[in-house]
């Protein structure tokens, strides 16, 4: 018999409904021809193709497989922080701390497939091991919901990373070193996590969390402790190595190249001065 629809199918139909109401938002925060608006209108187009081609597929009598008549009914995913490339939309553009929107095939694939396995279980059979689950920006954290989480998320209205933000972020402006490292420019960046209980509350549904203080009092029940050498003189010391000659002219000219950039922002240079 054949089906109505695949299980990846409906899961790309859920994202395309998303992103119309990014769209929506959008348009309304940068307005209609904005490059945002733009980028999330490709975006949608290509999951569109990507569900069409799902569906010719479940029309024609071929030998391939898809993934939902694999019968896979669980998925264990080490080094889960491998798929943080997950592609969003934004009116933030590109705000220091966001990460990167621009996704991977290899994060998309795995979260057609979480999807898919979690609707066809109840929400179970999905998990994630990692030990870093936030390493580079805060909206990782808000990858992971959408992994194992995204049903919440969508219940809330926070299925969209800018509405996420406004409940959970905050953009702190505040001087910061520039590129130079020789001088302080003033800079606005997403640094600050709030209303650190409901997120906590959320993100503890799907994850358990093992702290060393775990693991040192699991091992004491067996009479037995983790085995980390002692760091000579009880903490990490700094060593500071003076720099070369040769580096010093070398990063003043790094500082006198990054001082003029504001100038040629506002200047067409021939190519002689380019070079």
């Amino acid at each position: 018999t054949r089906k109505e629809s695949s299980a990846a199918s409906d899961v790309y139909k859920r994202q395309i409904d998303d992103l119309e109401e990014s769209l929506q938002e959008l348009r309304i925060a940068s307005g209609k021809d904005a490059r945002t608006v733009k980028e999330a209108e490709k975006a949608r187009d290509r999951l569109k193709e990507k569900m069409k081609e799902l569906l010719d597929q479940e029309g024609k009598d071929t030998d391939n497989l898809t993934f939902s008549e694999l019968g896979v009914d669980a998925l264990f995913v080490d080094e889960a922080h491998e798929y943080k490339n997950l592609a969003y939309q934004t009116s933030q553009g590109r705000l220091p701390g966001l990460g990167s929107p621009e996704g991977s095939q290899k994060a998309q694939d795995l979260f057609v497939k979480t999807q898919s396995v979690l609707n066809a279980t109840g929400g179970r059979n999905v998990v994630f091991a990692t030990g870093t689950p936030i390493s580079n920006s805060m909206v990782e954290l808000y990858t992971m919901q959408r992994y194992l989480g995204y049903r919440e998320l969508r219940e809330k209205g926070l299925a969209h990373v800018d509405a996420w933000i406004n409940v959970f972020g905050e953009i702190v402006t505040d001087f910061e070193l520039d590129s130079t490292a020789q001088g302080y420019k003033l800079n606005s960046r997403l640094s600050k996590f709030v209303n650190m209980p409901e997120l906590m509350q959320m993100y503890m549904t799907f994850a358990d969390v093992v702290t060393r203080a775990d693991i040192d009092a699991m091992l004491a029940k067996q009479g037995k402790r983790l085995p980390i050498p002692a760091i000579k003189g009880g903490k990490p010391e700094n060593i500071i190595i003076p720099r070369s000659s040769s580096q010093s002219s070398y990063m003043d000219d790094i500082v006198k190249r990054a001082s003029n950039i504001p100038c040629l922002l506002y200047t067409s240079p021939s190519p002689r001065d380019r070079g």
